[in-house]
């Protein structure tokens, strides 16, 4: 499965600055930004996924549709198992990591539940939700190293066409980060807060 990348912009709806050279390295296809494998899933987040020259608002985007990718066909998380709905499965915990340009982070869940809760003619409607994650991101800071140490919690929901298994669309039911920033030079208990809340949502293009 491949994710051929036409656009895309970043937060304020600006679209991302990507030069040649590097839609190049991420192979781009005509007129496009890049070309990501998806299926079967790459080693890990960095190169092999999508180049380090990648903007983080596009690498960042991409591993969400890599996660419900994941979740529509990784055999660990036993959505094949699910036939009728009502049923639900449990998963064994997993791991992701990356180094990126002076970034690297981790994250990983000690398991988590699949559930059919939705089975239609034409649709069902599945939930995943892994246990809360634990998130450490470590990265460059103009005195030194900055860290991050915090716990997400989030689930997704995806809509999928019966019987044929294409996916119609996909969210998130919530997305919760709670954790602490950690500075250069300063002492652990004066550390900021960090509280996001994150929304994703994937829809077919009309």
């Amino acid at each position: 499965m491949t994710a051929l990348i036409e656009s895309a912009v970043d937060k304020d709806g600006k679209p991302l600055e990507i030069t040649t050279d590097c839609r190049t390295r991420m192979n781009a296809p005509t007129g496009g930004l890049a070309t990501i494998k998806l299926w079967p899933p790459a080693k890990d987040l960095g190169p092999t996924f999508l180049d380090l020259c990648a903007p983080a608002d596009l690498f960042h985007a991409m591993t969400d549709l890599s996660n419900i990718v994941l979740i529509r066909t990784a055999p660990p998380f036993g959505g094949g198992k699910l036939a009728k709905a009502g049923d639900k499965h449990s998963f064994d915990g997993f791991k992701a990591q990356w180094v990126r340009g002076g970034e690297e982070g981790a994250r990983g869940t000690p398991g988590g539940t699949i559930a059919l809760t939705a089975l239609e003619e034409t649709k069902a409607v599945v939930q995943w939700q892994p246990a809360p994650m634990t998130v450490n991101l470590t990265m460059s800071a103009p005195n030194g190293t900055m860290r991050i140490v915090a716990t997400e919690d989030y689930a997704f929901e995806l809509t999928i066409e019966a019987p044929s298994g294409v996916l119609i669309a996909a969210r998130t039911l919530h997305d919760d980060l709670n954790g602490t920033i950690l500075l250069p030079n300063m002492p652990a208990e004066q550390a900021p807060k960090l509280v996001s809340h994150r929304e994703v949502i994937l829809r077919r293009h009309p």
